[in-house]
């Protein structure tokens, strides 16, 4: 990468671009974990984990993105970020949900499904709506302007990102209806079927074809569908009984002390 020259309009202007760029996808990275912890996290131990992130994001995006970055020479393609920001934001998910475990009475059936119903369903496809808009930007500012030729890749990344995710939204209302035996729309599976596509979509949404684009998104959201549902449940749910029964194998102090 070349030097940068502050005194130089151009020069500086690309840093800074490539600074906010990085910026809004270490902290988009950062925002996933907050959907899957949502209510169940101290406030200072997120800002914790938020500064542990960035710096995460910082090594991951340069194996990516940077010239002699290990992914990158060996021909990585990661166009918007699917890798470094999505991929990273759900492994940490994934991590912290195993170790916080499901809410009490969640999958054990001490509690009804009832009081786990989503609190707002208009609030969940208000969120999509605000996300879908701004994946656009999100996707098609990967191409860092539209000066010269770049507008051809920016058209591209537009087309793809909304084909993936109307396939996505699609494949998320077929799910809903067999879900629920065609009883009613579940509001949460369309907006996971819209969000799996445009997920899906973000790492080669500027070198695929359209129709390319509605298979990818459409595979992205049925995964999205069925994981959500049956499998990361049951995993979060038997790691953390498993752990449970291990520390719960230990002998407490008063147990041991009432021993001796």
């Amino acid at each position: 990468m070349p030097s940068t020259s502050f005194n130089d309009p151009v020069s500086s202007g690309l840093f800074y671009g490539r600074y906010i760029f990085n910026l809004s996808f270490a902290a988009t990275s950062t925002t996933i974990v907050s959907g899957a912890t949502a209510m169940r996290m101290r406030f200072g131990v997120y800002c914790i984990y938020s500064f542990y992130a960035v710096l995460v994001y910082s090594f991951v995006a340069h194996w990516v993105w940077a010239e002699n970055g290990w992914l990158a020479v060996r021909g990585v393609h990661d166009f918007a970020g699917g890798g470094p920001v999505h991929l990273l934001g759900g492994f940490n998910s994934f991590i912290a949900i195993l170790f916080l475990g499901p809410r009490k009475g969640r999958f054990d059936g001490t509690r009804p499904e009832s009081d786990f119903a989503e609190s707002s369903p208009t609030n969940q496809l208000l969120g999509l709506l605000i996300l879908w808009f701004a994946w656009i930007g999100f996707n098609c500012g990967s191409s860092f302007g539209i000066t010269e030729e770049k507008w051809l890749v920016a058209t591209r990344t537009a087309v793809s990102t909304m084909n993936a995710s109307a396939s996505g939204g699609i494949i998320g209302l077929i799910y809903s209806q067999w879900a629920t035996k065609r009883t009613f729309v579940r509001p949460y599976d369309i907006v996971n079927g819209v969000l799996g596509g445009l997920i899906s979509s973000s790492p080669t949404s500027a070198c695929i074809q359209p129709y390319e684009a509605m298979i990818i998104g459409a595979v992205g959201a049925l995964v999205a569908c069925f994981t959500n549902e049956k499998l990361v449940s049951q995993i979060v749910y038997r790691f953390y009984s498993n752990l449970k029964c291990q520390f719960d194998s230990f002998p407490s102090t008063n147990q041991s002390s009432s021993k001796e």
